[in-house]
């Protein structure tokens, strides 16, 4: 059998791996210093029998996170469960505490509990080994019939409208260009990748808020629970073109107030 675990960087983790070599599986294990379910694509994870998510600081990407670890941990699951039903799965949860266990529970996921002890990582954590490389994730509760490319668009009306004109939204069916009002030049220019029933990808191509490191890498995504009034938006692999000192004060807490508005705008979306 062929398992991929996440997250085997801890007691139980070693455990697992252990018993499951002896048994003569092969036991791929996915730390976060290697790949993460972000940036791991739908064939890759295809590939394997079995998944084994094990919920701690090993399972999540590297870099600076914002957002709730849990609802990182929530998201990465729930692209987990949509893959697996999809292409006959299984997939073991190893957790601690119950929230997770009340999210998942309409699912395929078989979803086991065990002492916070047994899923501390083991050593020094690697979150913040690319701390200028940045994540933020936020779990939304959204109408079931909005798709990932209505969201968008609800997104953007929003940061134009919240912002008081300031930030000019130019949209078509394949960009997105944000500027500042009255000066011609582009903050941030994405990509609108090909529009998908539960998710829609933008790639972040450029913009004089925009590293030139990450451009073409980066990507804003909107994703949707299939069936559930449930969403995230994800900011992945976003690296700032201002002096990281200067980013901390301004643009990264500004994204942080302005997910948080949107989440309350989405309470007054009408069909």
């Amino acid at each position: 059998m062929h398992i991929l675990m996440i997250g085997g960087a801890c007691k139980i983790g070693e455990l697992l791996i252990y018993a499951l070599e002896g048994r003569h599986h092969n036991v791929c294990v996915s730390h976060a210093s290697q790949t993460d379910v972000l940036h791991t694509n739908y064939d890759t994870l295809c590939t394997f029998d079995t998944i084994i998510y094990l919920v701690n600081d090993d399972a999540l990407p590297l870099g600076t996170l914002q957002g709730k670890k849990r609802d990182i941990h929530r998201l990465q699951l729930t692209l987990i469960a949509q893959i697996a039903h999809e292409s006959s799965q299984k997939v073991v949860c190893v957790h601690h505490g119950s929230d997770l266990e009340q999210d998942f529970q309409n699912t395929d996921l078989r979803m086991y509990r065990v002492a916070k002890s047994m899923l501390k990582t083991n050593g020094k954590s690697q979150l913040f080994q690319h701390p200028k490389k940045v994540h933020s994730i936020q779990h939304l509760n959204a109408p079931v019939e909005m798709n990932g490319f209505h969201m968008l668009k609800r997104y953007f009306h929003y940061l134009s409208r919240v912002t008081l004109g300031l930030v000019d939204v130019s949209m078509d069916e394949t960009s997105v260009t944000l500027r500042l009002k009255g000066f011609n030049v582009d903050l941030i220019r994405m990509h609108i990748e090909r529009k998908q029933t539960f998710q829609q990808v933008l790639t972040i191509s450029g913009g004089i808020l925009v590293s030139q490191s990450c451009a073409g890498r980066a990507t804003f995504r909107f994703y949707r629970v299939v069936g559930q009034p449930s969403a995230y938006t994800a900011l992945i692999d976003f690296e700032p073109q201002l002096p990281w000192w200067l980013y901390r004060f301004t643009q990264f807490p500004l994204h942080s107030i302005v997910m948080w508005g949107f989440k309350y705008d989405l309470k007054f979306f009408r069909t």
